[in-house]
């Protein structure tokens, strides 16, 4: 499926840079911002040695820490 690309804005943010977790974040997105964000882009999410996610340890695991995809993400990553 095709999607038309539109001017919205996009938050770049760690999983854990606004509330402790993914969960968290949905929440003040949801508070605050709701409506006004057109995309979230998560920054590195691999388990990591360092640099807040630049420096994986592997690529094919996804770090537990920041807690499950929630519903702002659900039709962007498969489960």
């Amino acid at each position: 499926m095709k999607k038309e690309l539109s001017n919205e804005i996009m938050l770049i943010t760690y999983p854990d840079s606004m509330g402790r977790n993914l969960s968290e974040l949905e929440s003040i997105l949801n508070r605050y911002c709701s409506g006004t964000i057109g995309g979230v882009h998560i920054l590195p999410f691999f388990p990591s040695s360092g640099d807040r996610g630049f420096a994986p340890m592997a690529y094919d695991v996804v770090d537990p820490a920041p807690g499950r995809c929630v519903s702002f993400c659900a039709d962007a990553v498969p489960q």
